[in-house]
């Protein structure tokens, strides 16, 4: 008997149009987690592949393969700072621990654009317990998108990101070791996502979902091919990663993958 191919993915809904197709289909078997949960199972070999930040990525990318025409990116109200006085007095950023790609995201466009380096509080209360531990508070997907209207003070780092550097945010891509799935499995898990990006007003509750949900990307095209390289400079520029890793992308089938660097893009500068 073959055993369902085991894949992990975050819940918030932003994912929700290129992973829940993918749970009507019996080839598969989902298991629920964070981008670093599912990455710790996915390095353990406890799932086949799974749906990861582009930290997660970086930290063993000469391991793993993106899966092609399956990542979500761009899309508002996904990561923001919330904070108390000015972004040029921001000194400690309460944030979840989880959130490792996020918080790399900070880091750079906090230093890049206010000049600013807050230090690092973990904390997972709610947004209200996060500002009385700190300056400012980094919130990550359905908790950003719940908080959007409630607290004045806040910067959207999705467009921050955008305005920056002329790419889109890559809020996850789906990855898989080399030679973990095969090629039926990568054309399946491509085709969940391009009909659910198709079909996103059925995973809307309401209108402001509906708005939501439409202001993503669930493709890998040229720009979010570019957003991930970029986001990749711009860690090693600060120190985040040691050296800029390649991106390597199943091709044909898993024999032989495609690996490209990126495009040349801006050269963010040292620090």
């Amino acid at each position: 008997m073959t055993h369902p191919t085991r894949l992990g993915a975050p819940g918030d809904l932003c994912f929700a149009p290129m992973v829940r197709p993918l749970g009507r289909d019996e080839r598969f078997s989902l298991l629920t987690d964070t981008s670093g949960g599912n990455a710790v199972r996915l390095r353990e070999r406890a799932l086949d592949a799974a749906l990861i930040g582009m930290i997660e990525y970086a930290r063993d990318s000469s391991d793993w393969r993106i899966l092609p025409g399956a990542a979500a990116a761009g899309g508002p109200d996904t990561v923001v700072i919330h904070f108390r006085a000015g972004l040029h007095t921001i000194r400690t950023l309460a944030v979840h621990p989880a959130h490792a790609t996020e918080i790399v995201l900070a880091r750079i466009l906090l230093a890049e654009e206010f000049d600013v380096a807050p230090a690092i509080v973990p904390a997972v209360e709610d947004l209200d317990g996060m500002l009385r531990k700190a300056d400012a508070a980094l919130l990550v997907g359905d908790a950003a998108f719940h908080e959007a209207s409630r607290h004045p003070n806040r910067l959207d780092l999705a467009e921050l990101w955008r305005d920056v550097t002329g790419f889109p945010l890559v809020h996850g891509v789906w990855c898989a070791r080399e030679g973990g799935v095969g090629a039926d499995e990568v054309r399946a898990i491509a085709a969940a996502a391009e009909e659910g990006a198709a079909r996103r007003a059925e995973f809307a509750a309401s209108p402001e979902v509906q708005i939501h949900l439409d202001a993503f990307l669930y493709a890998w095209d040229d720009d979010v091919r570019g957003g991930f390289a970029e986001f990749l400079r711009y860690a090693y520029y600060h120190g985040v990663l040691p050296d800029v890793p390649e991106l390597h992308l199943f091709g044909a089938d898993d024999e032989a993958p495609e690996t490209e660097s990126g495009p040349a893009g801006s050269v963010p500068p040292a620090v």
